[in-house]
């Protein structure tokens, strides 16, 4: 029999817009399609679906619900779902956490907000207590973190030393050297780790920031699968030969994903 520990799992992920487009949803009767209108799509109040450019090939016939999910993940890069939860939100749920001592599962998604150094911090706080956790998810793209917010991550994780499966995505926040390094500090207490996903991308981490993590990775031996994308962080020949240079102690490792492409700039001359 499995104990309570092992049973115990919480996802948790941003509703209130799927609620809100629900409330939307045009029935005709139980055997028509539920549709979208052009202008209810552009009506955005507060959680609800934001969308930039609208045709009319573009309306969703939703026969369902679990329709307009599906849907919702395949088009997320025109159709934004987003909430306004901002570093107090953020907080108290990581004060609430804290008291989930018996997690071993947990997928928190919080993309899309305004989640800064505040709130990422309070995350880790709270996370720092669950010690039990063996599986993370933690979506955090598109917000406002910066250094001190992934310091603060990074301290929390530092406690998880039962992870074994981490997916961490901070890509598209404000986060430099100095934060990186402290999430590599972190992530190097969790010598458990077998499966590591973490994106970085579109940041501003530069050459420092990517040889302080791969230093902090080094000391994840147990590592079998990897997946690092730090795309368009301004690293160059420094920072990818300090990466490389400490991913080796990864002994373990069976796969290895690593983006390190950076945007181009073209200039003509007249």
């Amino acid at each position: 029999m499995k104990s309570s520990k092992e049973n115990t799992k919480l996802k948790i992920e941003s509703v209130g817009p799927k609620l809100s487009y629900h409330n939307q949803l045009k029935q005709k009767d139980d055997n028509q399609s539920q549709i979208f209108s052009k202008d209810s799509l552009k009506e955005r109040n507060k959680g609800q679906l934001q969308a930039s450019v609208l045709n009319q090939k573009d309306q969703l016939s939703l026969k369902n619900y679990s329709d307009y999910k599906e849907i919702t993940k395949k088009t997320m890069n025109k159709y934004q779902i987003d909430n306004q939860i901002g570093d107090e939100g953020a907080s108290g749920l990581g004060s609430g956490l804290a008291n989930c001592i018996n997690l071993s599962n947990l997928t928190l998604d919080l993309c899309y907000n305004q989640i800064g150094d505040e709130g990422a911090s309070g995350l880790g706080s709270g996370l720092a207590n669950c010690i039990n956790l063996s599986n993370l998810t933690l979506e955090l793209s598109y917000n406002q973190i910066g250094d001190e917010g992934a310091s603060g991550l990074g301290s929390g994780l530092a406690n998880c030393i039962n992870l074994s499966n981490l997916t961490l995505n901070l890509n598209y926040n404000q986060i430099g050297a100095m934060g990186v390094s402290v999430l590599g500090s972190g992530l190097a207490n969790c010598i458990n780790l077998s499966n590591l996903t973490l994106d970085l991308s579109y940041n501003q981490i530069g050459d420092e920031g990517a040889s302080c993590l791969g230093s902090g990775l080094g000391n994840c031996i147990n590592l079998s699968n990897l997946t690092l994308d730090l795309f368009g962080n301004q690293i160059g020949d420094e920072g990818e030969s300090g990466l490389g240079s400490a991913l080796a102690n990864c002994i373990n490792l069976s796969n290895l994903t690593l983006n390190l492409q950076q945007k181009q700039f073209i200039c003509f001359g007249l």
